[in-house]
């Protein structure tokens, strides 16, 4: 549930509770949205109450198993679905609750069990969702023929309903009907898939969105790139390699998130099968992300120096390296072999003065600034014009802060 919806149902809970404080079905929908914003033991506290107000409501027992339920109590949960199921065998929420319920086991559903969805049939129909999980049941217990005659009756009101086909796909006795089914999937997942991965950036938690775009389309790079970044911001680093992982697609961005989620193993792997085809452009964004990676980044670098021979990418990376180390003596050597692979680049030049003056060699940072000017970028020059100027007047800060803006982007 997106936070506005959360926050507006919680409004509308208290709202309610402050007009009738003994209705149990009002402490119950508190409960609802105690659970929607993840605070369990409010809604269990919440339910609790509206039960201490009425035992006979099937809203308290459907609310408190859903929480049951989100907490892994099954147990319980089982008994709070039943209790509400007797007291109303049509309250749509409870049964929503038991059909989820039922879908967690690990076994097919008991026929005692699916009797209780069985009896709310006609109910059920109703509920896109609901039918969708309902379906999926029969065809776990034996009755895909039941299923796909339901599936069938839903998809001509809801045509766009994409579990629907998928369950239908799987139910379905003719393999041309289930091909057919998983074609018009293919054609319709896509464009919906891109608008639920663009509509959960509203949320505060856009993971579940992300997952759901991503089991519509999971071979989609800019969703697969939002869900591993959503991963990695909420601290789940093995979440996002598992993603990247169920992934074949290889790609300069794909090693790179690779390397954010700290699989180096799996980004050298990538990396060989991208060499033979990387620009010197692809080349830099590569060397970056090793260069960000750790020690074992580091050791990737050293043999990326001799493989690739024409390169100023893994010096220069490994430069920054050095540089964040404070070992300057180190990062401008690398910055000099860069220089002679790279022709008089004007950033890595600027980054070789800066490293020299951090070493305490102001007049060797003096001489490759004299070498500077001439290069063929006019800013870069004007700059270095500046700068010169600025260190003849003896200001070696103002100077060495101009060298650096070249290097805007620079990792150190």
């Amino acid at each position: 549930m997106r936070s506005g919806a959360v926050d507006q149902g919680q409004r509308a809970a208290r709202r309610l509770l402050r007009e009738k404080p003994n209705d149990a079905r009002h402490e119950a929908l508190m409960a609802d949205a105690y659970r929607a914003r993840g605070n369990l033991k409010g809604s269990l506290a919440s339910s609790g109450r509206a039960l201490d107000l009425d035992d006979l409501s099937p809203e308290a027992h459907a609310s408190k198993g859903a929480t049951l339920l989100a907490a892994g109590n099954q147990e319980h949960a089982t008994r709070s679905f039943r209790r509400a199921l007797a007291l109303d065998p049509f309250h749509a929420p409870a049964l929503r609750g038991w059909a989820e319920l039922l879908l967690k086991r690990p076994l097919p559903p008991a026929a005692a069990d699916l009797a209780l969805l069985d009896t709310a049939s006609e109910r059920i129909s109703r509920d896109c969702p609901l039918s969708e999980s309902y379906a999926r049941l029969l065809v776990a217990a034996d009755r895909a023929e039941e299923a796909e005659r339901n599936l069938k009756a839903l998809l001509r009101t809801h045509p766009s309903r994409f579990e629907a086909r998928l369950v239908l796909a799987e139910a379905a006795a003719n393999p041309m009907d289930a091909l057919a089914q998983l074609d018009t999937l293919r054609r319709q997942a896509l464009p919906a898939a891109r608008a639920i991965a663009a509509l959960s950036l509203s949320s505060d938690d856009p993971i579940p969105e992300l997952l759901r775009a991503h089991r519509l389309a999971p071979g989609d790079r800019a969703i697969v790139r939002k869900l591993v970044q959503a991963q990695m911001r909420a601290g789940d680093l093995a979440a996002a390699r598992s993603t990247l992982a169920g992934t074949d697609t290889v790609s300069v961005e794909h090693t790179e998130l690779l390397l954010a989620a700290g699989a180096i193993g799996p980004a050298t792997d990538a990396l060989r099968s991208l060499a033979p085809t990387l620009n010197e452009s692809g080349r830099e964004r590569i060397a970056k992300a090793f260069g960000e990676a750790g020690q074992g980044g580091r050791i990737v670098l050293d043999s990326l120096v001799v493989t690739w021979p024409e390169s100023a990418a893994p010096l220069a990376a490994r430069a920054a390296i050095a540089h964040r180390k404070k070992r300057y003596g180190a990062a401008a050597d690398d910055l000099r072999a860069a220089l002679r692979r790279s022709r008089g680049d004007c950033t890595l030049t600027a980054r070789l003065m800066s490293a020299l003056r951090h070493d305490g060699d102001p007049h060797a940072a003096w001489r490759v600034t004299r070498g500077a000017v001439p290069l063929a970028c006019e800013e870069a020059a004007l700059t270095h014009q500046s700068a010169l100027t600025a260190l003849a007047v003896g200001d070696s800060a103002a100077a060495d802060s101009m060298w650096w803006a070249l290097g805007a982007e620079a990792e150190f």
